[in-house]
This record gives structure tokens, C-alpha cells and sequence, in this order.
């Protein structure tokens, strides 16, 4: 790993892997967060905007039907959802490393 690469992590600090998704010129155009890029592609410590509110993304995952990931997030008050999108469907990340230390 790259000294200085971002990192994705949990919300406990645990680190999940490098974040390239943040690193200028390492991904493909419309994979660049913040911006809007395919649900598949959101990670935890993200904040995403659904329904016009700012989401805190806790975890994900794409293990129940096949071609849908499944975000789960909390909203202001404490509330913790799970969205369901298609694993390409777009989804609008507005801030990302909410777990960084």
C-alpha cells in the first residue's frame, strides 16, 4: 500500500482497504468521491444525500439479490436504515472519510 493512501474504515476505526477512490487520476472518470458515482460503489464513512438529507453510510453490502447493494446509514437524529439501489444505480456522496484518525 501506498504511504499516505486514504483509507476506508468502519465506524470502530477497523481499516477495510486503501480508498483510491480519492486519490486524483487513479479511478475512472465518475468514480470520484465526492460526486455521484454507482451505488456499488459507495463505501462506510461516506455521507450520502437521499431524500435531500445527509446520510452518515455505516456499512455495505451486495449479498442478498443479485445486482442490488444494500446501504446502511444513519440520519441526524440516530436513525439507522437500510437502502436498497441497484448496484449501478447513482447515488450523490457529498462528504467522504467520516471514520479517518
Amino acid at each position: 500500500m501506498l504511504v499516505g493512501t486514504p483509507l476506508v474504515r468502519t465506524e470502530d476505526g477497523a481499516i477495510l482497504g486503501p480508498d483510491y477512490r480519492r486519490i486524483p487520476g487513479f479511478v475512472k472518470p465518475g468514480f470520484e468521491v465526492p460526486g455521484v458515482v454507482p451505488a456499488s460503489s459507495v463505501e462506510p464513512g461516506d455521507t450520502v444525500r437521499l431524500a435531500g438529507q445527509d446520510l452518515l453510510v455505516l456499512t455495505t453490502r451486495a449479498n442478498g439479490v443479485p445486482g442490488h447493494v444494500y446501504v446502511e446509514v444513519r440520519n441526524g437524529q440516530g436513525a439507522e436504515v437500510v437502502h436498497e439501489f441497484r448496484d449501478s444505480e447513482r447515488v450523490r456522496v457529498v462528504a467522504v472519510g467520516a471514520f479517518d484518525r
